[in-house]
């Protein structure tokens, strides 16, 4: 299995599916080796790390906008992000022909080409798993090279793993791939402990709004702002908070200013698992709470956004994705 995020590596969402997937595989028995980008060539029992300057999307600008320091997204991989993944695609495969696996795997495309490589090599079925397409990580406006990247490596998978309907959807009319090519596998989630705080505990205050998750395009922070002043027009009592970094977090920062919402949004910057998590049990504690996540149901692969508990105020969204 290739992979380039895995934790503690990176928090985001792929990381964190693609540990939730090899859990649940050798939880059945399955022998699984994961091929990961790391800042050494490094074999242990279950995890070869090849070194590689791939790096995370949490890490990585898409398009032509900056990073928070001033480099573009080429200076992030030392001027050549095409260098970048043929190297991993070329070690990757060398340190892993002597395997005989049964099928080869690949999560989105950064590693689709050591996927294609060591199915040629090894003569084993390559499956594409396709977390997030570059047209949802642009909005609809692709960096060329990437994009013809990911076709390629979709044309020659075997098969093809999407999330969500809408995944697949866009994999059908934006690359021309066949419906009958693609299998729809939501992600799936830990059911963890329902915990709320009392209601003498909470000191309820402001109704109050989550918004959690990467500051970039495909996670829709612009609309949510956007709804948020909506609300503010009906409900000026309520406390908006923006948990999560990127490089839209100082765009986002003007933009609740210059909407005059300075005094009932407020962001938080990056926040670990733990963070997270006890900001959902915070929110949960209120008299009304949404866990918001406006991407959700197109791309992410989760089938349904769910409150913490069973309360009161607790939203639950069936995408029907």
């Amino acid at each position: 299995m290739f992979g380039w995020e895995y934790p503690p590596r990176g928090e985001g969402g792929l990381g964190v599916a693609c540990a939730g997937l090899v859990k649940g595989l050798r939880l059945h028995g399955v022998k699984v080796t994961l091929v990961l980008p790391g800042e050494r060539n490094d074999d242990g029992n279950d995890t070869r790390r090849v070194k590689s300057t791939l790096h995370p999307y949490d890490d990585v600008m898409h398009g032509n906008h900056a990073m928070d320091d001033g480099r573009h997204l080429h200076d992030l991989y030392g001027g050549d992000l095409g260098r970048a993944v043929s190297v991993f695609t070329d070690t990757a495969v060398r340190r892993t022909k002597h395997l005989k696996p049964d099928i080869i795997h690949s999560h989105d495309w950064m590693t689709f080409g050591a996927g294609v490589m060591a199915s040629r090599t090894i003569g084993r079925p390559f499956i594409a798993h396709v977390h997030s397409t570059e047209m949802d990580r642009t909005n609809g406006k692709p960096h060329e090279w990437i994009f013809g990247h990911e076709q390629w490596g979709l044309n020659h998978a075997n098969h093809i793993i999407a999330v969500s309907r809408y995944t697949k959807n866009v994999l059908i009319s934006s690359y021309g791939i066949p419906p009958e090519k693609i299998t729809v596998i939501h992600n799936g989630a830990p059911m963890l402990p329902a915990k709320h705080l009392s209601r003498k505990n909470a000191k309820l205050r402001h109704p109050l709004v989550l918004f959690l998750g990467r500051l970039t395009v495909q996670k829709g922070p612009h609309e949510f702002l956007s709804a948020a002043k909506r609300v503010l027009e009906q409900r000026p009592d309520v406390l908006f908070i923006v948990a999560g970094d990127g490089y839209m977090l100082r765009e986002l920062i003007e933009r609740s200013c210059a909407l005059g919402m300075q005094d009932s949004v407020l962001f938080t910057g990056r926040v670990g698992s733990e963070e997270a998590r006890a900001s959902m049990i915070v929110a949960s504690g209120r008299e009304q709470m949404l866990l918001t996540r406006l991407h959700m149901g197109r791309n992410s692969g989760c089938r349904s956004v769910e409150g913490v508990g069973d309360e009161p105020g607790e939203v639950i969204v069936d995408t029907g994705e």
